[in-house]
């Protein structure tokens, strides 16, 4: 900052941000007393002496956010694995104790705590030069493999009888706040369209006993797949935009983000995938937290429904931004 005009401390240099304010909060003082013609000039960025990271620097610190993050989705991908195992046994034979996999589940949290605090230090330009991310910096270390032998089966069924919509069976799985839900659907249908309603699908259900998802159904408007939700007494309420299907395979897709469902998906051959419409649940606009993942069938009429899914994949994700 220079000055023109002044004498003593009011013309003294001004070497530092502080004593640039603290030379404008005086100035009308110093006009006062020194009366002379002052001109202020703006300066751009390209003329101040910032220190900015080389291009080395900013390739480096990309290269080190990419490497942390896949790092967390990995950590959190196999915590995601042991909840599901300790929350689902009977899915696995020859389980680790309960307390083996409560413990790597731990570590894995504060894993992904590293992780995160590791990425957030690296956006901020606090680690300098960047690091790749190493959990013994922060004295942890990646559990040793559980191994987890999951049974074989040919697949899963769920059978509804005839009259079945008040009290309809389903298979129940538990599932992580944030995470992509996909299974393959069998399921039959002999006639085209019915007076009544035959259901098959995925939903995800609320503590309340409310739930929302995806189903093939068969109605008045024919076999269709669409949008559904419904509550405990089995109330099935189908959305609109149900799209005209067919064949007896149907591939179905969930996306659930912070316990909620985000979007439903349908596909002839698990590659190619078509969204619907989807909804969440609220109550007095209070969010209602759902949890429970259902695969299930309920019959309207005289006739019973026979379905096959193989055992869902369910895959974390990260949660968003």
């Amino acid at each position: 900052m220079y000055q023109n005009a002044g004498a003593g401390a009011q013309i003294s240099p001004a070497v530092s941000i502080d004593d640039v304010i603290r030379r404008f909060k005086e100035f009308p003082e110093i006009a006062r007393s020194s009366a002379a013609a002052y001109e202020t000039e703006v300066a751009t960025y390209d003329t101040i002496p910032l220190p900015l990271p080389t291009p080395e620097e900013r390739d480096d610190c990309l290269l080190a956010l990419a490497d942390t993050r896949e790092k967390k989705l990995h950590y959190l991908q196999a915590r995601n694995d042991l909840e599901f195992a300790l929350q689902n046994p009977d899915f696995f034979d020859e389980m680790p104790p309960s307390d083996v996999l409560t413990g790597a589940v731990s570590v894995y949290t504060k894993l992904i705590n590293a992780a995160m605090a590791h990425a957030v230090r690296l956006s901020r330009g606090e680690i300098t030069p960047p690091q790749i991310f190493d959990p013994a910096t922060a004295s942890l270390a990646e559990p040793a493999p559980v191994p987890l032998k999951k049974k074989r089966t040919e697949g899963l069924t769920v059978i509804a009888s005839p009259m079945s919509a008040a009290n309809f069976p389903k298979l129940v799985f538990n599932v992580p706040d944030h995470c992509q839900v996909t299974t393959r659907m069998t399921v039959s249908y002999a006639e085209s369209a019915i007076p009544a309603a035959r259901h098959a699908g995925m939903v995800l259900a609320a503590p309340t006993g409310h739930y929302v998802g995806i189903s093939k159904r068969v109605d008045s408007g024919g076999q269709q797949v669409g949008g559904v939700s419904g509550d405990v007494p089995g109330q099935l309420f189908p959305f609109a935009d149900a799209r005209p299907y067919f064949e007896e395979t149907v591939h179905l897709s969930m996306t659930i983000r912070n316990r909620k469902m985000r979007k439903v998906e349908f596909s002839r051959d698990g590659t190619e995938w078509t969204a619907l419409p989807a909804k969440s649940m609220s109550k007095a606009g209070v969010q209602i937290p759902e949890k429970k993942l259902f695969l299930f069938a309920s019959s309207a009429d005289d006739k019973p429904v026979n379905v096959k899914f193989p055992a869902p994949k369910i895959e974390a994700l990260a949660p968003e931004g």
